[in-house]
């Protein structure tokens, strides 16, 4: 039998006095945590409820309200209902987070307390956009065009809407307005270039989606004429048949320089039989001509088509239309796009009839020598 010592059975039977202390620490630690959550948690929802009625929504996911940006712009807002910097961010924050309908609310309910702007009005365009409401999308772009007609990303969005609503018509005059405003067409991207293409061969205009294509080659062709081009423009060719169409025959006809304009050169060019005087510009998207030789020519001007084009005198308005065939000497081509220019008296120098644009010179290989200019056909296929 084993036996306790009297001192190891009184250590045995002695209390512990360190567990009621750690049990009340433990407790203390349990309230202080549970009252820091709640004021965490619950108080800021209570703190901006008001803000939310006035935006027309409800309260926001716990995880973003909580992003001190936001925070921040509630905070603002519940001092300043009408700050309108405040707004815009947390509408960018809710698109950011995915939550664009709510973005849109907050934008509409804050438009009819405080009056709008065009850049909530862009906000609400992505938002709209993001939930696939592109009618509205469309008008809302459109009303930005009409205070800002010379932005080319304003255009280019309204384009995309109406793509998205199968308007091919409108969004094809969007995005050729869009590469118009946007300057030096040299600079400008493929993917500008390749909408329109694709909105002509949405409408079954395979011929003419090629122009867009060969235009943006036509640039730097050494560098741009790459095997995945030239297979779209096959691709194209097929479909519409276009090789009798698009582009044959080659010339070479003088260079005659313009007095005072070094580097300009105008030469004789044939619209739909109608002879006249050109000048060659390889900065301009389209051939462009007066209002008095499209009449001579009866150049078909396509319904509602408008776009900006520089002339001598600056910028003016052109409609847009189709020639038959554009010839130089024996060098033509077909169903080619001609921009009219409207009202202006002499709007490309005293004498001359239009502008020799890259509609035109990207369907041929272009050299210049001293004297003259030649004009190869470029096969499609």
């Amino acid at each position: 039998m084993i036996k306790l010592d009297p001192q190891d059975l009184r250590s045995y039977k002695k209390p512990r006095r360190w567990l009621p202390l750690a049990i009340s620490v433990v407790v203390i630690l349990a309230v202080a945590c549970g009252g820091l959550y709640y004021w965490y948690v619950f108080l800021p929802y209570s703190n901006y409820a008001e803000v939310y009625h006035i935006l027309g929504i409800s309260q926001m996911p716990w995880g973003l309200e909580h992003q001190l940006k936001v925070q921040s712009r509630l905070d603002q807002l519940s001092h300043e209902p009408c700050y309108r910097d405040a707004v815009m961010d947390l509408a960018d924050s809710l698109l950011d987070a995915g939550y664009p309908g709510e973005a849109n609310t907050i934008l509409v309910t804050f438009a009819q307390r405080c009056g709008e702007s065009d850049e909530m009005s862009l906000i609400r365009y992505k938002a709209l956009f993001a939930v696939g409401d592109f009618s509205t999308a469309a008008q809302i772009a459109d009303s930005l065009v009409q205070s800002n007609p010379a932005d080319p990303y304003i255009r280019y969005w309204r384009g995309n809407a109406y793509e998205e609503l199968k308007d091919f018509p409108r969004a094809l005059t969007d995005y050729i307005n869009s590469i118009q405003l946007l300057g030096e067409p040299a600079s400008i991207s493929i993917d500008n270039f390749y909408d329109i293409s694709r909105m002509y061969a949405a409408s079954n205009r395979y011929c003419d989606a090629i122009t867009p294509i060969e235009t943006y080659i036509s640039f730097d062709p050494a560098n741009r004429r790459t095997t995945q081009y030239t297979q779209l423009i096959a691709e194209y060719a097929q479909k519409g048949n276009c090789d009798v169409q698009f582009a044959s025959g080659s010339a070479v006809v003088s260079r005659l320089a313009i007095s005072g304009a070094p580097g300009a050169n105008t030469l004789p060019v044939v619209v739909n039989g109608t002879p006249g005087n050109f000048l060659l510009d390889t900065g301009a998207t389209f051939v462009a001509v007066t209002p008095e030789f499209a009449a001579k020519a009866k150049l078909k001007i396509e319904t509602g088509t408008q776009l900006p084009i520089k002339t001598v005198g600056g910028n003016a308005s052109a409609d847009l239309g189709y020639a038959q065939t554009v010839s130089v000497a024996k060098a033509e081509a077909q169903g080619v796009p001609v921009a009219v220019v409207r009202g202006a008296v002499d709007p490309f120098g005293t004498h001359l009839d239009g502008l020799l644009g890259m509609s035109f010179l990207a369907r041929f290989k272009v050299s210049l020598s001293q004297n003259t200019i030649e004009f190869t056909a470029i096969p499609l296929q």
